[in-house]
């Protein structure tokens, strides 16, 4: 957030003083080495009036930075954040690992401080990180391609082909038209549910988790299951393809689901529809 956003008033002259008078926007955006001051502000009758938030960055901030994010999200100024400020500084707080997703309460979304919501773990060595990696995703998506691969995790191509490589014994590639595709060891054996339809969530991995998603999704439909801003919707699988879409509308009653198909003529019989109806209703009232 570069200082300008406080249309550089005198308040940075004297990095000492308890009070600034200043107003500004709050619309910038956090930067890699940037970090939050909130300081009070006070009108021309010596008023408090809301609160300041100043950008600092450089050594100086070495011995600020922890301090700041374990006192500053438990300080009763967040309450005065407006929205987007405070989405951003929560958001940065996940990326540096100081706080995570914490537990739903009364259907809010909550956050937790990482070391008190996730047990420290050892530190592992960089090979037997990459081999862990690529064990849980390709126990858990195969078949998938190596493009696949480096799409989910963020690995360069060079290091994907590495974390394969350090798994080798335990997948078996195989070709499907023109890809090349890595099937797990533990897959083989493995049973279909049974299960017909599912209710998929918004960004889930049988969509999210493959670059390339023509074998359950025709083009013509892409634009009813995700956007090409990232924006993924609930949708529906049916026999193993992405079918339609689904919601629950905002309202109190939360028993009723609405579906649509993207084919006119899908025929599916209502039981079914329903079984999984029911499923979301019963994951959802557990939450």
């Amino acid at each position: 957030m570069p200082l300008d956003i406080c249309q550089r008033a005198n308040a940075v002259a004297d990095p000492d003083a308890r009070h600034y008078h200043a107003f500004g926007d709050l619309g910038g955006a956090l930067t890699e080495k940037s970090y939050i001051a909130a300081v009070e502000t006070i009108d021309d009758q010596s008023l408090f009036s809301g609160w300041l938030f100043l950008c600092s960055s450089g050594a100086q901030l070495t011995d600020f930075k922890q301090q700041f994010w374990s006192n500053f999200l438990m300080s009763a100024c967040v309450m005065l954040l407006c929205a987007s400020v405070l989405t951003r500084l929560l958001m940065r707080a996940e990326t540096e690992a100081v706080v995570c997703s914490g537990p739903f309460s009364g259907g809010k979304q909550t956050y937790a401080l990482l070391e008190e919501r996730v047990p420290p773990v050892p530190e592992l060595h960089p090979d037997e990180a990459l081999a862990k990696l690529a064990t849980a995703y390709f126990r858990s998506h195969s078949p998938a391609s190596m493009q696949d691969f480096v799409w989910w995790s963020g690995l360069s191509v060079t290091e994907a082909r590495h974390s394969v490589g350090l798994i080798g014994r335990s997948l078996t590639a195989e070709r499907f038209g023109q890809r090349e595709l890595f099937v797990h060891e533990s897959c083989r054996a493995a049973e279909t549910s049974g299960v017909p339809l599912y209710l998929l969530p918004a960004y889930d991995e049988y969509l999210i988790g493959y670059k390339d998603r023509t074998d359950v999704l025709r083009p013509e439909h892409r634009a009813r299951a995700f956007t090409n801003y990232g924006i993924f919707y609930p949708v529906i699988l049916y026999g193993g393809r992405i079918a339609g879409n689904w919601k629950r509308p905002a309202r109190p009653d939360d028993s009723c689901v609405e579906t649509s198909f993207f084919e006119t003529d899908t025929a599916v019989d209502r039981d079914i529809l329903e079984e999984a109806v029911n499923r979301y209703r019963a994951f959802y009232r557990a939450v």
